[in-house]
């Protein structure tokens, strides 16, 4: 008996990624039907798909459109949920499609936001523009299009109770002790600090920072620096 034949089975002819999750697929012009059931998303009637392309924004699949996978290369990616209906909002001009709910980290990702943006709702006249928390659930089933903007991350801390404002996430050793002390430099063997901090995100509540370490930060954040002279 040839068991190299018996084994042998004809290759996937692509691969879908669906809500982040590889799925093989023998059709290179599916039906969004046919990712849906791909995906073991069922009934195909009551969810809805969209198309997450390397370039640009989300797009509704129908269930019965066409849509050609490319045979090779990075497998095309797709979000899809179980609702009745899709959904849109606009992000720094640019429309997107979504099936559910959109939590700020997905629409960070879909957006192709870099970390050294924030994201902000807004508002037109109604109240002013609001910053969008980082563990936020945004709610698109409100009347209208929820439109969103990036702008330069701006975050104030406290460094021995003095305000501060930082444009980056996490903050080194050094990065803190500057804040209070701008001219401080490793090379100053003489002299030592020690950083302490709270109010910090779950990551670090609160704690001592050594040097060589880094520390997550948020809106009000507390840091205490404490010099020491040696000499």
């Amino acid at each position: 008996m040839n068991t190299e034949a018996k084994h042998h089975q004809p290759p996937d002819l692509s691969t879908v990624v669906v809500n982040g999750q590889a799925f093989p697929i023998a059709d290179l012009t599916p039906t969004g039907r046919q990712i849906l059931t791909a995906a073991r998303l069922r009934p195909e009637t009551e969810h809805a798909l969209v198309l997450w392309p390397e370039d640009g924004p989300t797009s509704v699949i129908e269930l019965d459109e066409l849509c050609p996978i490319p045979p090779s290369g990075s497998p095309s990616q797709f979000f899809a949920a179980k609702t009745d209906g899709v959904k849109y909002f606009i992000l720094d001009d640019t429309r997107y499609a979504w099936p559910g709910p959109l939590m700020l980290t997905t629409l960070r990702q879909v957006g192709r936001v870099p970390e050294e943006l924030d994201v902000w709702i807004e508002h037109r006249g109604e109240k002013p523009d609001e910053q969008i928390a980082e563990n936020a659930v945004i709610d698109l089933d409100q009347p209208g299009i929820e439109r969103f903007f990036t702008a330069p991350l701006s975050i104030k801390v406290f460094v021995n109770t003095r305000e501060a404002v930082v444009h980056k996430r996490t903050l080194s050793y050094w990065d803190v002790v500057r804040l209070e002390h701008p001219g401080a430099s490793p090379q100053d063997t003489n002299t030592t600090y020690t950083v302490s901090y709270a109010q910090g995100p779950a990551e670090n509540p609160a704690g001592n920072l050594l040097d060589h370490q880094t520390v997550h930060i948020k809106q009000e954040m507390e840091f205490y620096v404490v010099l020491t002279d040696k000499s």
